[in-house]
């Protein structure tokens, strides 16, 4: 006995029959139409790149296109059959009566219309004078149907464009649609029909098992639909690399459902703080908000231009990374952490709450946008909100132009912040576009980015250190909010380490900000002293942690040039801000809610 194997219908599980029956066939040399379609590869861009490897290796190893199948319904093959030999009788006149006739009844022309209304009387069969003659019942290959939509679609709509930007499909198509549109556009046109192809993989379920109807594990996209929205459903479909099989399982439906709505909450959060704020009229001009409302700017530029790349490359991927970890590390646990305080108890109008207010405006502007092409109904709802007199849907409006944020950035001479030592900016090399610590060469424009990451990479890691400092305290039961608490800084700005602060203190100054209310800020505590100072010490000594205090205070040092001294605020707790400062006011005010709240009662008075 032979055991092998043979082809089983992946529908109904049975044995195939095989039987011997005559085709149409496209010769793929005629015209040398093949070499033709492999030339015009190297025209096309492919994402992901190394797939115009496998549309190469089909169309080499094809010698000719089967255009006939063998089914009941169809596009008809419009050829007359001699009864007596079989001769094939199809010519242009025929084929153009055949296909006005379908142009007035539709498909079912060809099964209505009678053999001698398609031939002139007393036509003979050229090859054997036979007369009598059936239609032919094949139909075309449903992948020449698709295959000639560029000269449907795109001919017939001069708006859409020839080419196409983009043809989009799986990987199996690089034997289908791909291939079949590239050899008609060559044929019809003499150009190819795209600019681009993008293939991505298949759906396969949390075992990696392709979704099909015969095994019954495929999951209804009105399902998910249901479950989580319509964008819900399209930011899964951006979470999975294009070059992989997207996976459906629970878990990762439920992650993505997470991300979805810490996108939504924090523009909730933006738009929310944005009710009394007339963009047009009450912005505050870039060089003339506090420093962090400009920090947040420039950082939303570089996300723009992160994004906006990742677009044109097709990496879809990264969009979603990179708008969830902006929504949930830089806005949610930082930014808008910190600008609370003045967005909530600040003077209405004051310039501190404009400037936040300001850089509200453009970040939910810019995130609006940029997450348009995805979350596209969240994007709408959203505009529909801040667009005072919105006068068409985001989706037919430009990316923000955050160029004069970026430009803050890279066109100060010599970067923002010259840094003391080249060491240091060699630590930060690999922000730059170019390998400037293997040949040192850089641009200004890189230098620039490398020092401005230099400076928030630094402050940032102070915040960590005065962060530990203060939940030290709540674990000692000593405070149980970090503005329970009062923090005061040593900085030696002779250390490396702290080099990139030198600078950031002098320009803090032109923003009408004293280191003491800008840390204040930047911690949220109710009090911050700032002692600076210039002494030299030993260079690549190493800081040992120190951890000493009394019942009510903790003392710190991590980094070197830095020491942190956290203790309990002096004072009470002032009702309206929760900030606590010695205070002789009736009630507990603190003096900024004292000033507030008398303009307010001035100004209904």
């Amino acid at each position: 006995s032979i055991r092998h194997s043979y082809p089983h219908c992946w529908r109904c599980k049975g044995g195939l029959i095989f039987r011997a029956t005559p085709q149409w066939f496209i010769n793929l040399d005629h015209n040398n139409l093949k070499q033709r379609a492999l030339t015009a590869l190297d025209t096309i861009n492919f994402l992901p790149k190394r797939s115009i490897n496998f549309l190469r290796a089909t169309i080499e190893s094809r010698f000719e296109w089967v255009v006939s199948r063998q089914r009941i319904w169809g596009v008809p093959i419009p050829a007359l059959l001699c009864k007596k030999c079989d001769y094939a009788h199809i010519t242009q006149d025929l084929v153009n009566h055949v296909a006005d006739g379908v142009y007035r009844e539709g498909i079912a022309y060809w099964e209505n219309v009678s053999v001698d209304e398609l031939l002139s009387e007393g036509f003979g069969c050229p090859d054997c004078s036979g007369k009598e003659f059936k239609k032919e019942s094949d139909i075309l290959d449903v992948w020449f149907d698709s295959g000639v939509s560029h000269y449907a679609v795109l001919w017939e709509n001069p708006e859409l464009a020839y080419p196409a930007n983009v043809y989009v499909e799986g990987v199996d198509q690089h034997r289908g649609w791909f291939q079949s549109s590239l050899f008609t556009s060559l044929v019809i046109e003499g150009t190819p029909q795209t600019k681009s192809y993008i293939t991505h993989g298949f759906t396969v379920d949390a075992k990696g098992q392709k979704m099909s109807k015969s095994i019954g594990n495929v999951v209804n996209p009105d399902e998910m639909i249901k479950k989580f929205g319509t964008d819900g459903l399209r930011l899964w479909a951006s979470s999975i690399n294009i070059e992989g099989d997207a996976v459906v399982s629970p878990a990762l439906i439920q992650n993505i459902n997470n991300v979805l709505r810490k996108i939504r909450n924090t523009c909730r959060f933006l738009l929310s703080n944005l009710y009394d704020f007339d963009f047009e009229t009450e912005a505050v001009p870039f060089e003339q908000m506090f420093i962090l409302d400009q920090y947040a700017l420039q950082e939303l530029s570089l996300l723009s231009n992160k994004i906006r790349a990742a677009y044109q490359e097709a990496q879809f991927t990264g969009v979603y990374h990179d708008l969830a970890d902006y929504c949930s590390v830089e806005l949610s646990a930082f930014y808008l952490d910190i600008i609370k305080d003045r967005l909530y108890t600040d003077l209405a109008d004051g310039p501190s709450r404009r400037s936040a207010q300001t850089a509200c405006w453009y970040i939910v502007d810019g995130l609006a946008k940029l997450m348009a092409p995805i979350l596209s109904f969240t994007a709408e709802s959203v505009s529909d909100h801040y667009q005072q007199d919105k006068q068409q849907s985001i989706h037919l409006q430009d990316f923000a132009d955050l160029m004069h944020f970026y430009q803050s950035i890279t066109k100060k001479e010599g970067g923002i912040l010259g840094l003391k030592s080249q060491a240091l900016l060699l630590h930060y090399s690999h922000f730059m576009k170019d390998d400037w610590a293997g040949s040192r060469r850089q641009s200004q424009e890189d230098h620039a980015l490398a020092t401005w990451y230099a400076r928030w990479d630094l402050l940032k890691k102070i915040r960590s250190v005065v962060l530990k400092v203060l939940e030290q305290l709540r674990t000692q039961g000593i405070i149980k909010h970090s503005l329970e608490a009062q923090i005061r800084l040593t900085i030696n700005t002779r250390a490396q380490e702290m080099a990139p602060l030198g600078d950031f203190l002098t320009e803090l100054k032109t923003t009408g900000q004293t280191p003491d209310v800008f840390f204040k800020e930047f911690f949220i505590v109710s009090a911050c002293d700032v002692d600076i100072l210039e002494e030299d010490i030993i260079e690549d000594e190493e800081i040992e942690e120190v951890d000493e205090g009394d019942e009510d205070g903790i003392e710190l040092m991590e980094i070197p040039g830095l020491e942190v001294q956290a203790s309990k605020a002096e004072g009470v707790k002032c009702p309206r801000c929760w900030q606590w400062q010695v205070t002789d006011h009736a009630h507990g005010l603190c003096a900024r809610c004292q000033m507030v709240v008398a303009k307010m009662e001035a100004a209904a008075s």
